[in-house]
């Protein structure tokens, strides 16, 4: 999808992916993180809601996305709460950062690369994470389409596509969800290779 659909939809106030809040599994696993001296990248992030929860705790946060009324949005949402946060407009599937970092994370952002950008979409966030960097996400669990999106995925075709960038540390179904999310989701979690 182009930049001027996705802001489309921003424009609108149409983005039904949105949960409202960070997703609990973000929750759940940095709970007792302290961000200081960390960062993180949240791609395709949306309306912020992710990386807002990061910023809280401290870290870095840096989001990268195609759409500029999405970034407007999230700087609009971190100013009301004082926190800075780095908005970048810019490809998540062909994009690289002088600085590197210790988290990516992923939240919808893969379901929405059509199949044949997500290598792309892989080897960028190999390159942009400090070595031994984390990849943690949650990413979406119904069948693969060509009609999308969201696309799609399987835990076979994550596990090819990532195990060539990435140790998987988990691949499992996600057990901190929003209801409507039930079932849909993979939790993964790994580490660059280096």
């Amino acid at each position: 999808m182009t930049a001027k659909k996705w802001n489309d939809h921003y424009l609108q106030n149409d983005f039904p992916w949105d949960l409202g809040e960070p997703s609990p599994i973000f929750v759940k696993y940095f709970e007792n993180f302290d961000g200081k001296n960390q960062t993180a990248i949240v791609p395709g992030a949306g309306r912020g809601n992710d990386a807002i929860f990061l910023a809280q705790k401290g870290f870095g946060v840096t989001i990268l996305d195609v759409s500029e009324k999405a970034l407007e949005i999230v700087q609009e949402r971190a100013e009301e709460l004082d926190l800075k946060i780095n908005l970048v407009c810019g490809d998540v599937t062909n994009y690289t950062f002088e600085n590197k970092f210790d988290f990516w994370v992923e939240h919808t952002c893969f379901c929405a690369i059509h199949p044949t950008e997500r290598e792309s979409y892989i080897k960028t966030a190999s390159k942009n994470l400090k070595p031994n960097g984390t990849f943690i996400g949650a990413l979406m669990s119904f069948p693969l389409t060509e009609e999308g999106p969201p696309f799609g995925g399987s835990k076979e075709e994550y596990l090819e596509r990532f195990e060539k960038d990435f140790e998987i540390l988990k691949l499992e179904n996600n057990k901190h969800f929003v209801e409507r999310r039930k079932d849909r989701e993979f939790f993964i979690l790994a580490k660059l290779k280096v």
